[in-house]
Order: structure tokens, then sequence, then C-alpha cells
């Protein structure tokens, strides 16, 4: 198995990642986990869009004192909460569990179902399948910046 950047030896072993999946499964049938996460998910994303709707920058919103107090708190709160979720040191930038509610928080508290669907209206092309998969969203293959891709 290749590692990825910044994966620690032995967090790429097979034993390491049998563990994390355990305890990622675990997390997830706990009632109400994935509902909560994507209930927040909605939330935050009615807060970015009226943060969008008053003007306010897409980083450094609560410093910006053009904006009413409250929306320079929203602003805060937003970034606080993505912060605890992306911020991280080198060697590990990700908590291993954060990386399903990030994907719940991208989907915008979307099935990721829907959210695929909803992705493919926006931008199919067709892929190599060299480097993503068939059902990958992507906004183009990257890789070689041709679409479809060839590589």
């Amino acid at each position: 198995m290749v590692p990825n950047p910044g994966d620690s030896p032995e967090s790429t072993s097979l034993t390491s990642q049998s563990k994390r999946g355990n305890r990622l499964d675990e997390r997830m049938d706990v009632d109400g986990w994935e509902e909560e996460k994507m209930n927040e998910a909605k939330h935050l994303k009615l807060i970015s869009d009226e943060l969008r709707a008053k003007g306010c920058p897409l980083f450094g919103g609560k410093y910006c004192d053009r904006l009413p107090k409250d929306i320079r708190e929203k602003a805060g709160a937003l970034e606080a909460r993505l912060d605890s979720l992306i911020s991280g040191s080198v060697a590990s930038p990700f908590k291993s569990d954060t990386r399903d509610e990030l994907r719940l928080l991208i989907a915008q508290g979307l099935t990721t179902t829907a959210f695929k669907d909803k992705m493919k209206k926006y931008d199919f092309s067709l892929k190599c399948n060299a480097v993503w998969s068939a059902d990958a969203i992507a906004y183009r293959c990257n890789t070689c910046a041709f679409s479809p891709c060839i590589i």
C-alpha cells in the first residue's frame, strides 16, 4: 500500500487502518451521529449564505469593521469551526476521525448520493480512470489538465 503524504509509517499499516476503520464504524453507529453532522452542515450553510449576502469576505470577516457586529460574530464562529477541523501539525494535518465530518460539511448536509448527483449536473466529463474513478467528483482531471483526461 502506498502511503499518503504526511502519513506516519505506523498509520499506514493494515492493522492501524483496521483499528481506525473500527473506531469510525463505531462512531457512525452511535444513534444520530451522521444526522447531527448533517444538521450542523445545513446550519453552517445557512450562515455561509447569509455572510455572502452581506458581502462578508471569505477570510477574516470577523475583523471587517464595515460589517455589523452579529455578522462578524457569525463569521468568527464559522472560521473557528472550520479551523478546528483542518488545523494540525505538518506531520499529521488531519485528525483521522475528521474526514467524515469534512465530507458532510462539503456536501452541505446532503447525502453522499445526492451530493454526487448535484455535482455531476454542474460538470460531468469523462475521466481516464488512471487517476480518477468513474464516480469521483472533480471539476476536471488536473493531472494532465485535459478533459477528458488522457494519460
